[in-house]
């Protein structure tokens, strides 16, 4: 099953929490985020799983909001910023695959090419390198940003592993964790959307 994500601003159709910035423009798998229970199971080898998945979350995390900050130290290269691109552009968002280079929504200008090519074939690598996993690992690594009125920006980052484990999580313009309201009103970072299939 892929990560389908919602064009921008629809409405995911679930009873799950508000974030506190609007409506997510994401596909809310809460079904799955329900079932989280069943991640913590004691089998080593599981465990194991989960600690190499939360390595590709750091990565994807890390990638993406480094590219947000339009300060590419990461792959040398400092000229561009997602952000401004989308708000100029009538699509509102930019979907980047961090694996292929491709790009969906705002088209990207010469100058955020050359930045998405070097994430993708230098930034990439680097981080898996640090993080001492297989770039093969990622069958998808998908970040949505996004462009709102009154200034609200942010991004969410879908990532695929190639044993099946999904998730998707979302963060600020900062790279912090995007807040949510909870069932009695209370705010709370917006949970992640899990899915590990069983082997």
């Amino acid at each position: 099953m892929t990560l389908d994500l919602l064009p921008h601003g629809e409405v995911p159709a679930t009873s799950g929490p508000r974030t506190t910035q609007g409506a997510s423009p994401l596909r809310s798998w809460m079904s799955f985020a329900q079932r989280r229970g069943g991640l913590g199971k004691s089998s080593r080898h599981k465990d194991d799983a989960l600690m190499k998945f939360g390595e590709l979350k750091s990565v994807g995390h890390n990638l993406a909001d480094s590219f947000a900050s339009g300060i590419g130290l990461l792959v040398g290269y400092y000229k561009f910023s997602v952000f401004m691109e989308i708000r100029k552009s009538p699509h509102e968002f930019m979907e980047i695959d961090f694996l292929s280079g491709e790009t969906t929504g705002c088209p990207p200008s010469p100058n955020l090419r050359k930045a998405i090519d070097l994430y993708v074939g230098k930034g990439l690598p680097y981080l898996c390198q640090r993080h001492e996993i297989d770039p093969q690992s990622f069958s998808q690594l998908t970040v949505r940003y996004w462009y709102k009125a009154y200034n609200v920006k942010g991004f969410a980052v879908a990532i695929t592993a190639a044993n099946g484990k999904q998730s998707i999580d979302e963060f600020n313009e900062s790279g912090a964790r995007s807040r949510c309201l909870d069932s009695l009103g209370r705010i709370r970072r917006t949970p992640s959307i899990n899915r590990i299939d069983e082997a």
